[in-house]
């Protein structure tokens, strides 16, 4: 793509799950097309090395930390670093996530539900708490955070998983009345071709699951392409825009509607979930 000139071009940002899917192809469009500056920050440190070294020339607009998103402590060391050094800090993209196993609630242990909490929404509070003063500076502050379809219809199986996405959600909207000179934004993307499923099988295998499902190339660019125009929701892939209608229209159906799907998918992956009910 060619650079692109829009009212975040050449600002600096925060990408959390920088190091691999949908957080490091934002991280390399905001600086390839958008002449941004990135802090990408990853659990891996050789990912995050792999993303630096392979934006070549422009390596130098990436600065790179291995952390936990989850870890409170971090978060505030960072916070207090960005404000000591007077660093500019434009903008904050909360994109790390964890997805569990496709199981019963009954069936998910305490330490799933802690470390899917912790990851998926506890860092978004983190993050915006101790970033907010350095965001605040900026003549174009910008909070993006990445949530869910299954925030827009809970499914079963995934009762953490859908819980911990719409917690980011309605934390987003509440955050956005309260900050009028934030520009706040939420992300509920679809099944997207990730490693955010690697704890869930070979789910992209299933034909329908392929074709309802969107690229992290693509989504990243929706994502983008929505900061541009200052959305303050983008709801990406047409399996996330579907499961919002129905849910609208039938909420009280639409879980058992879905499920009944995953039953007939006869996939491996909804295997331990469909055989308990």
């Amino acid at each position: 793509m060619k650079p692109q000139r829009t009212w975040f071009y050449g600002r600096s940002a925060v990408v959390t799950g920088a190091s691999d899917g949908m957080g490091r192809i934002v991280s390399e469009k905001l600086i390839n097309v958008f002449g941004c500056r990135v802090i990408g920050i990853a659990r891996s440190a050789d990912k995050l090395i792999n993303v630096k070294n392979g934006l070549g020339k422009l390596s130098g607009r990436f600065d790179c930390i291995a952390a936990d998103v989850s870890d409170a402590a971090f978060w505030k060391d960072f916070g207090a670093r960005l404000t000591h050094e007077n660093a500019d800090v434009d903008i904050l993209i909360n994109n790390a996530g964890v997805m569990p196993p496709f199981i019963p609630l009954r069936d998910t242990t305490e330490e799933v539900f802690e470390r899917t909490t912790d990851v998926n929404y506890k860092a978004v509070y983190y993050s915006i708490k101790n970033l907010l003063p350095v965001l605040k500076k900026s003549s174009a502050a910008v909070i993006v955070n990445v949530s869910s379809a299954a925030a827009l219809c809970p499914l079963a199986g995934t009762a953490v998983y859908s819980a911990s996405k719409a917690a980011v959600k309605s934390l987003t909207e509440a955050f956005t009345a309260e900050e009028k000179n934030i520009y706040v934004s939420f992300v509920c993307p679809g099944f997207t071709k990730t490693n955010l499923f690697r704890d869930t099988g070979d789910f992209f295998e299933s034909r329908l699951i392929s074709l309802l499902s969107s690229s992290a190339e693509k989504a990243a660019d929706k994502i983008l392409k929505g900061m541009a125009k200052r959305k303050k929701r983008m709801i990406i892939g047409s399996d996330a825009k579907t499961l919002r209608a129905f849910h609208k229209i039938a909420p009280s159906l639409s879980a058992p509607v879905v499920l009944a799907v995953m039953k007939a998918s006869g996939l491996e992956v909804f295997d331990e979930l469909c055989k308990k009910q």
